[in-house]
């Protein structure tokens, strides 16, 4: 078994890196202005959902206006909450908290690759972190 680091290690690490990097620019405020910019337009695509088919007979017209308004709403609820957060979280603070959560978004892609039987066959990264899972899952 190899312990050299393969290509798939360094893909792993640049994501990782890059999940890092984007949490300290956008900060917790930008986070939480997408998470619940996607629930919220999700929830509210699926409730427009029965009001549009009773109104519109053309399926393509249908998905449209649905698109339409998940984006309208998506936006509206992003900046809502982006800015409530961001005047809630000073800058230094916003940032920090951003990178800890890019480290703990890096960490998560790290930890479910790592369960993936492909990934183990081409990563160092994932077998070790496979192998780690197992040894702490048999002492509990």
């Amino acid at each position: 078994m190899s312990h050299s680091i393969e290509i798939a290690d360094y893909v792993l690490l640049a994501l990782s890196c890059f999940f890092v990097i984007l949490g300290v620019f956008r900060g917790v405020s930008g986070f939480f202005s997408l998470v619940s910019g996607s629930i919220v337009s999700f929830a509210s695509s699926v409730f427009l959902w029965p009001v549009i088919c009773g109104r519109f007979a053309s399926p393509w017209v249908r998905v449209a206006l649905i698109i339409l308004a998940a984006l309208v709403v998506f936006g509206l609820v992003r900046v809502v909450v982006g800015r409530i957060v961001s005047r809630l979280l000073s800058q230094p603070a916003d940032s920090i908290f951003g990178l800890v959560l890019g480290a703990a978004l890096g960490a998560l892609l790290i930890y479910v690759v790592a369960g993936i039987p492909v990934a183990r066959e081409y990563s160092v990264i994932a077998r070790e972190v496979s192998r780690l899972i197992e040894v702490n899952g048999d002492a509990r």
